[in-house]
C-alpha cells in the first residue's frame, strides 16, 4: 500500500493493473493522481537524452515488467534504470549524470522527491 498524504493507503488500481501515485494536489474540485507508469516514462527519457546512453530498459519494482523500477511511498520515490552506454564513454560519469537528470526531471514533472536512483550499465554498444 502507498500512503497517501492524510495516512490512508491507495491499493491497487486492478482495472489500470497499475499502482496509483498520488501527487500532493488535492483541492476543492478534487485531486490529481499520477501513474506509475507516468514516473517511469520520465525517467526513461531523462535517461536517453543524456549523451552517452544509448537504451534505457528495466523492470518495475514488485512484479510487472516495464521499462524502468519505480517505487513510490507518500512523496519518496526510489528508481532502479538498466541502460547501455556508447563504447567508450567514462562510465563513471555516465552513471552520475544519468542519475543527476532523472532525479531531476522526475521531480520537475511530479512533485516527488527521488530518494534513491539507481543507475546499472549493463551493456556497451559501439
Amino acid at each position: 500500500m502507498i500512503p497517501d498524504d492524510d495516512g490512508s493507503a491507495e491499493g491497487w488500481d486492478g482495472a489500470a493493473d497499475e499502482w496509483l501515485v498520488r501527487r500532493a494536489l488535492q483541492g476543492p474540485r478534487g485531486r490529481t493522481r499520477i501513474a506509475a507508469r507516468v514516473v517511469v516514462a520520465a525517467a526513461r527519457d531523462a535517461a536517453q537524452a543524456v549523451p552517452g546512453v544509448r537504451v534505457a530498459v528495466g523492470r518495475h519494482l514488485g512484479g510487472a515488467a516495464a521499462d524502468v523500477a519505480v517505487g513510490v511511498a507518500g512523496r519518496s520515490a526510489a528508481v532502479e534504470i538498466v541502460l547501455a552506454a556508447s563504447y567508450g564513454v567514462d562510465l563513471v560519469e555516465l552513471g552520475e549524470r544519468v542519475r543527476s537528470e532523472v532525479a531531476a526531471r522526475i521531480r520537475e514533472i511530479t512533485d516527488l522527491e527521488p530518494v534513491d536512483v539507481t543507475v546499472i550499465i549493463d551493456d556497451i554498444l559501439d
